[in-house]
């Protein structure tokens, strides 16, 4: 079982990893090289890209406590932890958060979300007939419910537009 260790760009890499059968890679911003390293038997199988909390937090424009608190109230769950316990996110799990992060402003519930993610997980899941077609009315009345929250916030922007405008008229 092989280590690898390396620096990136605004500091070193001070965690190890010991080797199994997926590899990290952490890129920083810079155009240097991407520093590697073997990850737990905890982190995902694939052999894409695996990012920390904070380089997911950063590509997502969230916290770090958001996702962390979506996590404990179960709406998603990163792929992997290293052996040191720090979170593995791989660009599918990337792809979920930005599902719910866009969910958010139309004023969706934590449980609502939750089930919108499992029926994409059930839509994406070839396997499943059944819990396919009832997945798939599901989402459809999702979708009318969420052209209707757009359009609601459609109507106060509008509204906050036209204040906007009034107070300008005000100072003029």
């Amino acid at each position: 079982m092989g280590t690898r260790a390396g620096v990136f760009a605004g500091g070193s890499l001070s965690t190890t990893l010991p080797s199994r059968n997926v590899r990290v890679e952490i890129r920083s911003m810079r155009e240097s090289p991407p520093v590697t390293s073997e990850p737990t038997q905890d982190a995902p199988t694939d052999d894409g890209v695996v990012m920390q909390i904070g380089e997911v937090a950063a590509r997502t424009e969230l916290s770090l406590r958001s996702l962390r608190h979506w996590e404990e109230v179960g709406l998603l769950r990163p792929s992997g932890r290293t052996d040191g316990g720090f979170r593995l996110y791989t660009e599918a799990d990337v792809e979920k958060i930005l599902v719910i992060r866009r969910m958010k402003p139309l004023g969706f519930t934590l449980d609502e979300m939750r089930a919108a993610m499992r029926d994409i997980e059930v839509l994406r899941d070839g396997d499943s007939v059944g819990p396919h077609a009832e997945a798939r009315e599901r989402l459809a009345a999702l979708l009318t419910d969420a052209g209707q929250r757009r359009e609601k916030l459609e109507r106060q922007l509008a509204m906050a537009d036209e204040f906007i405008s009034q107070l300008g008229r005000e100072l003029a």
